[in-house]
């Protein structure tokens, strides 16, 4: 059996360049809204998280246990 290609590709050129993490933002843009809202390294390290073990499952019959870390509410 032939393995299909993947339809996603990722593509990089060369290695990674060193990040400065004092500069470092991450921007989010909301719709209707002038302005992103702009989070800095060490406001995104800051927000608490939570580890859980969870089953997802899919209306086509099949189910998935992960575990993951996710933003506490």
């Amino acid at each position: 059996m032939k393995k299909k290609p993947s339809s996603l590709r990722y593509y990089q050129e060369g290695p990674p360049s060193l990040v400065d993490l004092n500069k470092w933002t991450l921007n989010i843009f909301i719709p209707d809204q002038e302005k992103p809202i702009q989070i800095n390294y060490n406001e995104l390290r800051s927000i608490i998280q939570r580890t859980e073990n969870r089953r997802v499952v899919c209306v086509c019959n099949w189910s998935i246990r992960r575990t993951c870390t996710v933003i506490k509410e």
